[in-house]
């Protein structure tokens, strides 16, 4: 049985804990392709609507964090979230299905499912447009969510009233979802002054390729993603053409594959197709269309869009080591300076599994011996919308003691390639220096 879109109602539900999930170790028990067969919306890549965060504040049955070694208070926040749940951001992504679509429903080219799924097409359609890109209500619960369990899980940071910093690009659909999350925190603590900015002048902060911003240095020769060589010289359209049943997803729907290769490619109907279904999850429009693809198909779509992620912003990648190189930068000086404080960073997906990489969180640092085992060290599905780091900074009285650090993912505390002092904590200048080792490697390149 396929998993069917949720309603905000299902979601607000989850969000708050209230239903149980698979524990966490016996998700890491099951292969990816598991997970994926247990819950269709991880087919989605970054669309993926997630876990959530960890309410453990509601009783679910996720672990509470570590508590910190003895004498150690969290006194720094250093926080980067990616957008809440979202439209898809162009209207061309939905041209290209719905524009096909109904070209072929008038050239009367659809086999009699094709018609049906025309239909419930132009349904969802009918529901979400004019609102590319825009957040939707389950973005703006999702981080009005995660700001009040960050606030429960750093008490001490926040009691303290510290200077926080709330910065976004100047996305929409991130900037309201700074509103949401500090309006999250205002409601645990009406108070506290949070300052909020949205500005280019952040955004080799918060998303360094971006063409707007204005310190960025594209590389000369960086090519587009369907000519842009893996680390083994392969492509994605190599790649999609190798892992897709393109003929087979097409012979459901068109009923005249000549009509299909004449106005698109097969290949990026499909692809189009995929981007268009698996980000239904993100809103409530009551449409189901998860039974367009077999479970073969999602398997093997969901691989294809891991795979250019993980080309665009996996360990191999560079383009966004600014993003790194302010992060140290700020929590150097808040760790000199001692004083309670919050950075919040409101940004997007690339730049997320970007960080992830650069710090090596779980192993995601590492490049697999080929293509095909990608999605056994790294799946972009662990960067769903509302996906959140956050790096907590802890200190004890004692002189000479060092400062620790950890870092969760969406609630999740994550192992680093470093010697542990306790659990998943770390030391700041041990990590500090493993990052200004990677970014000292990739501008070398």
């Amino acid at each position: 049985m396929r998993l069917r879109a949720y309603s905000i109602l299902t979601v607000l539900i989850i969000t708050s804990g209230l239903v149980l999930r698979p524990c966490e170790a016996f998700a890491q028990q099951m292969s990816v392709h598991d997970q994926i067969m247990a819950d269709h919306g991880k087919a989605g890549g970054v669309y993926f609507v997630g876990k959530q965060f960890s309410s453990v504040s509601e009783g679910n049955d996720r672990k509470p964090l570590t508590k910190a070694p003895k004498g150690y208070k969290a006194f720094y926040i250093s926080h980067y979230g990616r957008h809440g749940a979202r439209y898809l951001y162009k209207e061309e992504q939905n041209e290209k299905v719905v524009g096909l679509l109904s070209k072929a429903h008038e050239s009367g080219v659809l086999t009699q499912y094709g018609e049906d799924v025309f239909n419930r097409v132009m349904a969802h359609y009918e529901k979400t447009r004019y609102r590319e890109g825009d957040l939707t209500e389950l973005g703006w619960l999702q981080h009005e969510t995660i700001a009040k369990e960050i606030w429960r899980s750093y008490p001490t940071v926040f009691k303290a009233r510290p200077h926080i910093d709330a910065k976004s690009t100047m996305i929409q659909r991130c900037i309201m979802s700074m509103n949401a999350f500090c309006g999250g925190l205002k409601a645990m603590d009406p108070k506290l002054p949070i300052p909020q900015t949205a500005s280019r002048a952040y955004l080799d902060e918060l998303n360094p390729h971006a063409p707007e911003n204005p310190y960025y240095q594209k590389p000369e020769m960086e090519a587009g993603r369907s000519k842009r060589l893996d680390p083994w010289g392969g492509t994605l359209k190599e790649y999609t053409k190798a892992k897709v049943d393109i003929d087979g997803i097409c012979s459901r729907i068109f009923a005249d594959k000549a009509w299909l290769k004449e106005n698109r490619s097969p290949m990026s109907f499909c692809t189009d197709l995929y981007n268009f279904v698996l980000n239904m999850q993100d809103s409530d429009t009551g449409v189901d269309l998860m039974d367009v693809f077999t479970d073969e198909d999602l398997w093997a779509l969901w691989q294809v869009d891991n795979y250019m992620y993980f080309v665009e912003s996996g360990p191999a990648s560079s383009r966004d080591i600014p993003a790194l190189e302010a992060i140290i930068k700020a929590a150097d000086e808040a760790v000199t300076a001692g004083k309670p404080a919050v950075r919040l960073r409101f940004g997007h997906d690339s730049v997320t599994c970007s960080l992830l990489s650069y710090i090596g969180a779980n192993g995601w640092n590492e490049i697999p011996v080929d293509a095909d085992h990608i999605a056994q060290q790294w799946q972009n599905f662990q960067v769903p919308m509302a996906a959140t780091i956050v790096m907590a900074f802890y200190k004890r009285a004692k002189d000479g003691d060092p400062v620790l650090m950890k870092v969760t993912l969406n609630g999740e505390e994550v192992s680093l390639p470093l010697e542990s002092v306790s659990g998943p904590y770390y030391k700041w200048e041990d990590f500090k220096a493993m990052c200004e080792k990677v970014i000292e490697e990739k501008k070398e390149k």
